[in-house]
């Protein structure tokens, strides 16, 4: 593309001000056509006016009479609507107004029930030919005798006589007299109303609607459509030339009547050589006047060159002038162009005002500081609306940075709620609070300007009355204030569905480009608002899934009970004292509401990874469970043993020995087994440590044996026979142990597991047990403590393992990016002997810390725990005590638990009354220094 080449505004003005000298002689040579085309032109207005004056007369002498008649009609008492098909009485009253009032088209009343009657006169054969009416047809009546459902057409002879009558359903449904413009200007202005001339909708005829409503009968209007087609001979017969063009024009420029039949609007554009000019008439037409100046002036060409040379040495003396002017008018438009690059540059700061004397620099001047302070305010708001986070916070900063944006005194922001609008916010630009106890905000409030921008869709700007800011429950909170105006601007989202409504009162009547300026924040508020709702939406629903994970965790296993909702409660707690600390290690220490909301998360998803923890091993309430007790198995093994001595009684009383003797026997070895379940049964219920004579005595136990007969190889899942693969079957009858460590009880861990193995990506450092189970019935009865083998433990403690590689996995925003550590931090130790990870005190952050003494203290204080009894506080602290000791929790921590009441408010909460006894706090914490 080729660039333009650009010269100084200065040499464009030397320039103009020669080629004005070289046309001086031209502008001299017509002044004397300009003088006298100046007298024709106001002789041929003057004209126009005169010959709107005499239209406008005529008009009144047309509407006069039947205003008259309307008013004394609609006086009488027997004007009604018939509610029947007998309505002789007023048809009669019609058909002679129409008779005698030549320019009335049609007679009609209404009421406010709905009801309509109408009678037309069908005296020309076009007129009978388009209501498709028979051919003796001269009036035709329509009557609606229930709105909305029943009406009729009748075509009455000149007699009145009818002649075909048609049901008309569908006038009745689609024709409401009551919103029609001349019913509604009669109910909003009372008495006699006029309308604005128009082409009636079934003639195509020139005309006006006269109501008339009764100071009597105020829901009661009768109506008459005036045709106005005398008109247009009337212009004819008023050319001033042959070639004269006359036309009125009604407020939508809409051609109403013209001097020649067939006229058009476009026949009375502005045309070169014609003399024009625009009167206004009465009814709120305009009298166009269109003369061709060659029939105007014709004597004035004779006068052209005149005086041709008379002002050229008056137009040579103005050129100094114009250069000085040139000079003045430069130096104004660079600084303005300077303003302009500040502007384009994004510097939006206030310039001095430029104080030109020349009107349109002072008003350019004007202008560009009005649009800096515009953008700089639209700016200001888009910002303030794109930092806010918090929903309800940003509602009111919406209504703070419009309000004097747009000179607004208050403002109200409604939003779609139930498919209704409601009050959201309300604010006044002085800084007092608008309650909200104000209406529902719809298009059937009798507010003209809300119902009018609501149907609309659109923004609007207009007055508001005393009234109607009464409707719209503001009045009160608004009375100190000087309200006369509104904007309404309509708030959509990106699918251009409306979300909400902003009303903004003003002083007055607001000016267009304040209603502009309020339309163009609309987007950028619509947009900020749907984007906060879209946020709030997606946050409340994560919140319900982070719940939904803790309940379903706490309702898997009845041993955890409330542990994942009140862990986050103690945490929180925690977290709170550590923030109002004035002194001591926390002094300094708080958390912003994106860090608060971290902690939220991360303490509710805590234990999120117990959902892959098998309900055998984390509800293993005895030592030999798995899906059942197999405590079972090995009665029915005793059982077994105790009915092989009834056997072994009888056998030998066959043979001959002696039956007490035999009999003592017998009961000997019944009751040292009866003995011995007693004691493997005592062992299967986990205890705090098993003695070492207990471990012998059980595996001494272990060594009798029991004869086994049937194949334990039938009836298994495809997962027990392949842990048997390999093991070579015995043959039947066996006898077998009669407490076993079989090589079926051995299940392998799988190889694959990533965080499993060294090196990582999570960190993970952990001693991996072999197995992945060791179900061995001899193996699980000898644990020392408890009742979960060390296979299982480690099973119980993944649990934190799963936590970290779930919460991993998830897309965060960035402010949520320390929820897995937070959340997997709790069974570290600040000796770093803790899991997974084996992290030191330094390497943890503090709310990952803070979780770790809520997990012990509530699994200390729980007393949900079918397994154990909750514990007295008192006892609780002291075990905390001792573990921080020994640096298996934070100190610090651990003394700002027991200062601050955290620890006893928790308790009187949620622990027993017996169980809150009193704590010796300093005597404790003496014991917990490390």
């Amino acid at each position: 593309m080729t660039a333009h080449r650009h010269y100084p505004l200065r040499f464009h003005l030397v320039t103009l001000f020669t080629a004005l000298v070289l046309l001086a002689g031209v502008l001299v040579g017509g002044y004397n056509q300009w003088v006298l085309r100046t007298q024709l032109s106001a002789a041929t207005a003057q004209q126009a006016l005169q010959i709107a004056e005499r239209t406008g007369a005529e008009i009144e002498a047309l509407l006069r009479p039947v205003e008259l008649a309307l008013k004394v009609l609609g006086r009488g008492q027997q004007l009604d609507v018939p509610a029947d098909l007998d309505d002789s009485a007023l048809r009669d009253t019609f058909r002679t107004l129409l008779a005698e009032q030549t320019q009335l088209d049609a007679l009609y009343v209404a009421d406010a029930q709905g009801r309509f009657y109408l009678l037309r006169s069908l005296a020309q054969a076009a007129q009978r030919q388009q209501q498709k009416a028979p051919p003796d047809s001269h009036y035709l009546a329509q009557h609606i005798t229930v709105p909305g459902e029943r009406a009729r057409y009748t075509f009455l002879a000149e007699d009145l006589r009818t002649l075909l009558t048609e049901q008309r359903p569908d006038y009745a449904k689609r024709y409401d007299p009551r919103q029609r413009p001349w019913y509604l200007q009669t109910q909003r202005e009372g008495g006699l109303v006029r309308t604005a001339p128009y082409r009636f909708f079934s003639t195509q005829q020139l005309g006006l609607t006269l109501a008339w409503a009764s100071p009597d009968f105020p829901d009661r209007v009768l109506a008459a459509d005036v045709t106005l087609d005398t008109l247009a001979a009337q212009l004819r017969q008023q050319r001033l030339t042959p070639g004269h063009r006359l036309a009125l024009v009604n407020e939508k420029n809409e051609l109403m009547a013209a001097d020649e039949a067939g006229a058009k609007i476009a026949d009375f554009s502005s045309r070169a050589g014609w003399q024009a000019s625009q009167v206004p008439v009465s009814l709120g037409m305009t009298l166009w006047s269109q003369v061709p100046e060659d029939e105007l002036q014709a004597t004035a060409r004779a006068a052209i060159t005149r005086s041709f040379f008379i002002t050229l040495a008056l137009l040579v003396l103005t050129l100094p002038l114009g250069l000085w002017l040139a000079r003045r008018i430069t130096r104004s438009l660079q600084r303005l162009s300077q303003q302009a690059l500040t502007i384009k540059r994004f510097d939006f700061d206030d310039q001095p005002s430029l104080r030109s004397r020349i009107t349109e620099v002072a008003e350019l001047d004007e202008a560009m500081a009005s649009m800096r302070r515009s953008i700089r305010r639209f700016v200001e708001v888009t910002a303030a609306l794109a930092e806010e986070t918090d929903f309800e916070r940003l509602q009111l900063q919406l209504l703070k940075h419009t309000l004097p944006a747009v000179d607004a005194q208050a403002g109200v922001l409604y939003l779609l709620e139930d498919e209704a609008l409601h009050a959201r916010c309300a604010w006044r630009q002085d800084g007092k609070t608008i309650g909200l106890g104000v209406p529902e905000l719809h298009a059937g409030l009798p507010v003209v300007l809300v119902t009018e921008a609501l149907q609309k869709d659109e923004t609007l700007g207009g007055r508001l009355s005393s009234d109607e800011l009464t409707r719209l429950g503001l009045r009160e909170a608004t009375q100190d204030l000087a309200i006369g105006g509104a904007i309404v601007v309509p708030l959509h989202n990106r699918k251009r569905d409306r979300i909400g409504v902003l009303l903004l009162l003003c002083e007055s009547a607001p000016l267009p480009s304040r209603v502009r300026f309020a339309q163009a924040l609309a987007g950028s508020a619509a947009t900020a608002i749907e984007t906060r709702e879209l946020i709030q939406a997606q946050r409340a629903l994560f919140e319900s899934f982070i719940q939904l994970i803790a309940a379903a965790i706490d309702a898997k296993s009845p041993y955890t009970g409330g542990h994942c909702a009140r862990v986050p409660e103690l945490t929180k707690a925690l977290a709170r004292a550590a923030c109002e600390a004035k002194s001591g290690p926390f002094a300094e220490f708080q958390l912003s509401a994106e860090e608060w909301e971290a902690l939220h998360v991360g303490a509710w998803l805590h234990d999120c990874g117990k959902v892959t923890t098998p309900d055998s091993v984390v509800d293993k309430a005895t030592k030999l469970e798995t899906i059942y007790n197999r405590i079972h198995e090995l009665r029915m093994r005793f059982e077994l043993l105790k009915r092989d001595a009834e056997l072994a009684h009888l056998e030998r009383l066959l043979d001959g020995q002696e039956s007490g003797a035999s009999a003592l026997l017998r009961d000997a070895e019944q009751a040292t087994l009866s003995d011995e379940f007693a004691f493997v049964a005592r062992c299967n219920i986990g205890g705090e440590r098993m003695a070492e004579g207990d471990v012998e005595r059980l595996q001494q136990i272990a060594q009798r044996r029991w004869l086994r007969t049937l194949d334990d190889r039938l009836g298994l899942s495809n997962e027990e026979q392949q842990r048997l693969s390999g093991v070579e079957a015995a043959a039947l009858p066996c006898w077998e142990p009669l407490i076993a460590d079989k090589p079926e009880h051995r299940v392998h861990r799988a190889s694959n597991d990533p965080a499993l193995l060294p090196n990582n990506p999570w960190g993970f450092q952990q001693q991996v047990p072999e197995l992945l189970y060791q179900r061995g019935e001899l193996y699980n009865l000898c644990v020392s403590r408890g009742t979960l083998s060390s296979e299982e433990r480690f099973k119980i403690n993944e649990h934190i393992v799963q936590t970290i590689v779930m919460l991993s996995k998830l897309p965060y925003p960035r402010h949520l990016k320390n929820v897995p550590e937070i959340a997997g931090g709790h069974h570290e130790k600040m000796d770093g002997t803790g899991y997974p990870k084996r992290l030191k005190k330094h390497e943890m952050s503090l709310p990952a810390r803070m979780m770790a003494i809520a997990d012990i203290f509530e699994a200390l204080t729980a007393g949900d725990r079918p397994y154990k009894s909750a514990k007295p506080l008192s006892e609780a602290l002291e075990i905390m005590a001792e573990m921080a000791a020994t640096q298996h929790i934070d100190a610090e921590l651990f003394e700002l638990f027991v200062r601050s009441g955290v620890a006893r408010r928790y308790a009187l909460a949620h622990m027993e009354t017996q169980h809150v006894d009193a704590v010796d706090e300093d005597a404790l914490l003496l014991r917990a220094r490390p």
